[in-house]
């Protein structure tokens, strides 16, 4: 067993732009794609995920009524229903819904990606497609074998620290009841981020759980990616070696892509609850910290009705992701943790 990390030749900037204009068009309409569909699938799943819908007790004495009033008033809703009370409240603007801080997270994330890892695309033909160069059974490359593992390491390093506050963001605008406005980003700001997070954004990395869980999520693939590559090669047709095109070489990659969605699907649901719990400057007891500033009263909600319930993480906060794992099957039951497992195992 080999681990073979050698580049090949990718293409250069000028191939690249040698493309015919029909290869051009794959980009426009791959964006226009994502924006109109899979931005606002993406922003109901974000919902469902963050919905709290208690179905036991609380053991604590004091919250155990409250529990109990929140379990009659949050019902447990699926996706689609979610998506028609979004509808039937906010409309189509509630469906889209944190698209900028989506577009901005997309761009920020692509751009500074492609400065270490280019466009691995096409050849220097620029109309003939160029498959990934081919790994013999029992070697491991992780991702694109042409790539560097350094270089893939680079990549998510970087991903994992622009991931952490644009998700956090992301989350809070999408599962806020009050409108945000582009033209007062401050006033936006002060809404989605406690004053300890808005006076150091850095804070937002200190948020407990979060980092560990963004951590987990952007590298869970990698994780599976190595074992994948030990049992199906890349496919290269004229290779004697190659492991066939068929259903059999198939089979681990769809088993190992279940496993991954069964790992990655309760650390999503965890994530989001994660990030939507504000972190308070240092040693503040749960219960009490400050306020939230009065921006809300001056923004306009959506609707006077919640499309979702979310738990009061002020007074009963997560410690961490195993505490927020173990919290949501106690208080919700263990098929909360799952309850977006065919979208994620859909790549949405």
């Amino acid at each position: 067993m080999t681990i073979d990390p050698s580049p090949s030749t990718l293409p250069t900037p000028t191939s690249f732009l040698s493309m015919s204009p029909s290869k051009w068009l794959i980009f426009p309409a791959s964006f226009l794609f994502t924006l109109v569909v899979m931005l606002p699938l993406s922003g109901l799943l974000v919902r469902w995920r963050a919905h709290f819908s208690p179905t036991r007790t609380r053991r604590e004495g004091s919250g155990e009524e409250q529990v109990q009033q929140e379990a009659m008033k949050s019902p447990v809703m699926g996706y689609f229903t979610i998506a028609r009370k979004v509808y039937a409240l906010e409309g189509l603007k509630g469906l889209y819904k944190g698209i900028g801080m989506q577009l901005i997270s997309i761009v920020i994330s692509s751009a500074l990606s492609h400065l270490i890892i280019p466009f691995p695309f096409f050849t220097s033909g620029g109309d003939e497609y160029k498959p990934p160069t081919r790994k013999p059974r029992g070697s491991i490359h992780f991702g694109n074998p042409d790539i560097r593992v350094s270089t893939h390491l680079a990549d998510w390093v970087l991903r994992l620290a622009i991931d952490i506050p644009t998700q956090i963001l992301l989350n809070r605008a999408i599962t806020t009841p009050y409108k945000l406005s582009f033209t007062s980003p401050l006033k936006s700001l002060s809404l989605l981020l406690s004053p300890s997070e808005l006076q150091n954004p850095s804070n937002l990395y200190l948020i407990p759980g979060i980092t560990l869980s963004r951590f987990l999520l952007v590298f869970s693939w990698a994780a599976v990616d190595p074992i994948i590559s030990l049992l199906i090669p890349v496919y290269d047709p004229n290779s004697p070696s190659a492991g066939g095109s068929g259903v059999r070489a198939q089979v681990p990659f769809l088993a190992f892509t279940v496993l991954g969605s069964i790992i990655k699907t309760p650390l999503s649901v965890a994530s989001v609850r994660l990030s939507l719990q504000r972190f308070e400057h240092g040693g503040t007891p749960p219960g009490n910290e400050a306020e939230p500033s009065d921006t809300t009263v001056q923004l306009e909600r959506y609707s006077t009705e919640d499309v979702i319930t979310l738990k009061d993480t002020r007074r009963y906060p997560y410690t961490g992701l195993l505490d927020c794992l173990n919290t949501i099957i106690r208080e919700e039951g263990w098929k909360t943790l799952f309850r977006s497992g065919w979208l994620t195992f859909l790549g949405i």
